[in-house]
């Protein structure tokens, strides 16, 4: 049995290669474009591309790794039927499940370490992936200045020259917004100046000459005043074309391991119950209020008396009415935090267990297909995967939207191809159709 276990799983592992290098390449390309636009629009260093890549790579694993799964059992197995194989060790006496057994353990095996990989290494990328890509977009640009189009990459600034001689860097008919002080705009017009670029880059000089500067006044920001020049320097500073990388302690849900996740639920939950509790000890606070205020009142006029205790009955319950509806919202902006950071939670676990259930269906369909193809099992996969993306995309906007609880969202897939799995399997072994199948269990069931 051990020899027929590793040839089985020989035959698994070479299309699970395959399939993994091939998925992976599909998901870079698509990565691509993003990569090579900043590359060129940022003149970014080789080294800090491959870094880029290589966290991203992080998510392309957690997909590709199921989806190889999949590909893998339907190939091995389809080949093994196709050259007779899995007939030849029926007739010698050996179960079907023995045969399946050994890929549904790598299965649990990939699982495992997927389980681990989500939890583990793939916040870590995604949260360095994220502030890189971050501090790659507040990069200043090469400033590559071409005449008539504006150049807004610098903050607080937006500059138009119409007339440039990138040999000799004169320009002509130039206009600067400089908006860095939010109360004080000035617009800066120049007939000719000098381009430089001072301090490795960092500044930005603009030696204007024949122009005008335009601002409003301090006393009264309606008013603008104009001042005239002959020769003027407009220095712009933070320039500079280097990448400067951040910091940050703040982490989303995708950033985050299930631990960390299950963490801050547990402490928003216990808020929400604090909060109930708070609101129910304000109504009985404001209920005994009210009861002291009505009795307090002397009984001198029985209708001015019902009056005066409906008006602050009233009064009081509006007041109420709003700091209950303030908790309310609060509770109910916590609680989609809730179930955001469950969604994550779950989809740790679900995308991993997608490779127990891949081989669970993966094999039956290689068994039935009786063509062990690369093409076939791919053009399977690929249908099969898009069904259970689309439970996953599905599930999320559900949860989203408050109609079904992330648990249910998330494994639905798993559940739902499972089963269909299971029923492929026990049709293969016992060689029956689905309807003498389902007969058969009605029986037993009922």
């Amino acid at each position: 049995m051990r020899v027929l276990s590793k040839y089985i799983l020989k035959e698994h592992l070479g299309p699970f290669l395959m399939s993994f290098a091939v998925v992976t390449f599909v998901l870079i390309l698509d990565f691509v474009p993003n990569v090579i636009d900043m590359a060129i629009g940022k003149d970014i260093d080789l080294l800090t591309i491959l870094w880029v890549f290589l966290l991203n790579l992080a998510w392309m694993l957690a997909l590709s790794v199921p989806m190889s799964t999949l590909v893998a059992s339907l190939t091995a197995f389809g080949r093994m039927t196709s050259d007779l194989e899995i007939l030849a060790i029926k007739s010698s006496g050996i179960h079907l499940i023995t045969i399946v057994r050994p890929a549904l353990i790598a299965g649990l095996v990939l699982a495992g370490g997927m389980v681990w990989f989500n939890n583990e290494v793939l916040p870590d990328a995604n949260h360095e992936a994220r502030l890189l890509m971050g501090d790659i977009r507040t990069m200043r640009p090469t400033l590559s200045i071409k005449s008539n189009v504006f150049l807004n990459d610098i903050p607080g600034y937006v500059i138009l020259i119409k007339h440039i001689d990138h040999k000799t860097s004169r320009i002509g008919d130039v206009t600067i917004f400089d908006q860095k002080n939010p109360k004080n705009h000035r617009l800066v017009l120049a007939k000719t100046g000098q381009l430089k670029y001072l301090e490795d880059g960092a500044v930005l000089s603009f030696e204007l000459e024949d122009g005008e500067i335009h601002e409003p006044e301090a006393d009264d920001p309606t008013k603008w005043r104009m001042v005239n020049f002959e020769q003027q320097t407009f220095n712009i500073r933070d320039a500079n074309r280097s990448l400067k990388r951040s910091d940050s302690s703040f982490r989303g849900d995708r950033e985050r391991s299930s631990e960390d996740m299950l963490s801050e639920v547990r402490k928003w939950r216990d808020g929400i119950a604090k909060s109930d509790r708070a609101s129910a000890r304000r109504i009985d606070e404001e209920s005994r209020k009210l009861l002291s205020g009505i009795t307090n009142e002397p009984l001198t006029d029985t209708g001015m008396f019902y009056r005066k205790a409906v008006v602050l009955a009233y009064q009081q319950a509006e007041r109420l009415s709003k700091s209950i509806e303030q908790d309310v919202r609060s509770d109910e902006h916590t609680q989609k935090l809730i179930d955001t950071y469950l969604l994550e939670v779950h989809k740790k676990y679900a995308l991993p267990a997608a490779c127990v259930v891949f081989v669970l269906i993966g094999a039956p369909l290689g068994i039935m297909a009786r063509r062990g193809g690369m093409a076939v099992s791919i053009g399977i996969s690929i249908g099969l995967f898009i069904v259970y993306w689309a439970f996953l995309i599905g599930g999320e906007e559900l949860s989203d939207r408050g109609f079904l609880p992330p648990a249910v969202t998330m494994w639905a897939a798993n559940v739902l191809l499972g089963g269909v799995g299971l029923l492929l399997l026990l049709r293969v072994m016992t060689e029956r159709n689905f309807s003498s199948i389902v007969t058969s269990i009605r029986r037993k069931l009922f």
